[in-house]
């Protein structure tokens, strides 16, 4: 196909993705900077300078725009620490390790706490993503679990799914304590949790 005939397009195309990612960094950095309760879209859109119609043309919320910003902070973590070839093992030990990033950056775990718990509502703009997030995040964990089972790495009586449920439920919790005390040493009981489960101990 000719080139110059894709390039108005594929131009546009480009444009609106820059666009729509211009936005998210400066949100991120605006909740960084002030947390998430102080973000407006007219602040987003003041920051980015572009017309507030601009950015509801991306973002038609801000329900809208957390939860798009979960859904990169997501990618970008999975892509820093897991890959489909990690070792169960490993999948468990970068697991501990996001944790321990996620400590450095206290806006963005109480944006995931308060998302999230609104997201229950079926017509909240984060629900059918939270659903699908759970789903994945389980599914990925039991396979692990699963893989370490097979290698006789786990304890008697682990199973692979309830203990995918507990891992996650945990962390979710260990945030919300960590919120309210930060002496919470989320890294460190999320590895004790995980040695009680394995034949040996994760290690760091």
């Amino acid at each position: 196909m000719d080139d110059a005939h894709e390039g108005p397009a594929a131009g546009r195309a480009h444009s609106r993705s820059g666009t729509r990612e211009t936005i998210l960094s400066t949100a991120t950095r605006l909740i960084q900077e002030s947390g998430v309760r102080a973000l407006t879209l007219d602040k987003v859109a003041a920051a980015c300078g572009i017309a507030p119609s601009a950015l509801t043309h991306h973002f038609a919320s801000k329900d809208e725009l957390l939860t798009a910003l979960i859904a990169r902070r997501d990618e970008v973590q999975e892509a820093r620490t897991v890959t489909r070839d990690m070792p169960g093992r490993e999948v468990l030990r970068a697991w501990v390790g996001l944790s321990a990033h996620n400590v450095q950056d206290r806006h963005m775990v109480e944006l995931f706490a308060m998302v999230s718990v609104a997201a229950g509502a079926e017509d909240h703009p984060a629900h059918d993503f939270f659903a699908a997030r759970y789903v994945a995040l389980t599914e990925m964990l039991e396979g692990s679990f699963a893989q370490v089972k097979e290698s006789g790495g786990l304890r008697d009586g682990v199973d692979p799914g309830v203990a995918a449920q507990q891992i996650v439920a945990l962390t979710d919790g260990l945030q919300v304590q960590w919120m309210l005390d930060p002496s919470v040493d989320m890294p460190a009981i999320l590895r004790a949790h995980l040695d009680d489960q394995l034949v040996d101990p994760l290690g760091r």
